[in-house]
């Protein structure tokens, strides 16, 4: 087992050996000699009696990683698109636009696109929420499907989450350029003219898209997310089922 393979472990363990610490906890990887790999808490502590010996204990909590990353799953994953939710976009977000992702490569830039469903609610109204779940999980599906192929052409996959209610956004990280969100809007509203058949009902409908693409130096995510919200609400004054690229000199009002 290998201590030394992270520099603090190692410094603390060394602190150990001088007495200067009570114990040394760390998780490990494993392998067992059947080739299997586990999870293991190590903890290093001076043996009782004997100042130069070490107690040595390794606990299997394999169970125990599986549940949290099962609970994390659940609590950052949408029920009923399986998609990420808003906190893990905004988690990956603040992440994206944190100077150290970005400063030692990549382009610097991102991108986004924020759309709603027009005319979800009457969906709603009229067919009940069952199928209103059915039909966003559909769109769910065609956005990951979008997202896929535009990482075909570009490093990266877009990351694609429902943000609440008909909602949803897809998040270029290390971004190209505007041509690269303008594709990927253009993309999606082809995607999603196609006819939902649900359960033997066939169901029509179409987003408006508020893009946003800019340097991540000197942005932050409510300064983006503001600005997307803005110009998915010019997309639809415009007409609906269209997008609209963010325009920091326009004006418009009402």
């Amino acid at each position: 087992m290998d201590l030394a393979s992270d520099a603090r472990t190692w410094s603390t363990y060394r602190e150990v050996l001088r007495g200067d610490r009570p114990r040394l906890r760390c998780t490990r990887r494993l392998k067992r000699p059947d080739g299997q790999s586990l999870w293991a808490q190590v903890t290093v502590s001076p043996l009782a009696g004997d100042a130069r010996g070490l107690l040595l204990s390794v606990a299997d909590i394999s169970a125990r990683r599986e549940l949290q990353a099962r609970l994390r799953h659940l609590q950052m994953h949408d029920p009923v698109t399986r998609l990420p939710n808003r906190a893990l976009f905004f988690e990956r977000l603040t992440a994206a636009l944190d100077p150290e992702s970005y400063e030692h490569g990549g382009s610097g830039r991102i991108g986004l696109c924020y759309l709603d469903l027009d005319g979800f609610k009457a969906v709603n109204d009229t067919l009940g929420h069952r199928v209103g779940d059915r039909l966003l999980t559909a769109v769910a599906e065609r956005l990951t499907r979008c997202a896929e192929e535009a990482a075909h052409a570009r490093a990266g996959t877009p990351l694609v989450a429902r943000l609440g209610g008909d909602e949803f956004a897809l998040l270029v990280e290390d971004s190209t350029g505007t041509d690269q969100l303008a594709d990927l809007a253009e993309s999606v509203l082809a995607a999603l003219q196609e006819p939902f058949d649900l359960s033997g009902r066939r169901l029509s409908v179409t987003a408006s898209i508020g893009v946003v693409e800019r340097h991540a130096a000197g942005t932050t995510p409510t300064a983006l997310m503001q600005a997307a919200d803005t110009t998915l609400y010019w997309a639809k004054a415009d007409g609906k089922a269209r997008w609209t690229l963010f325009d920091p000199s326009a004006t418009r009002t009402g």
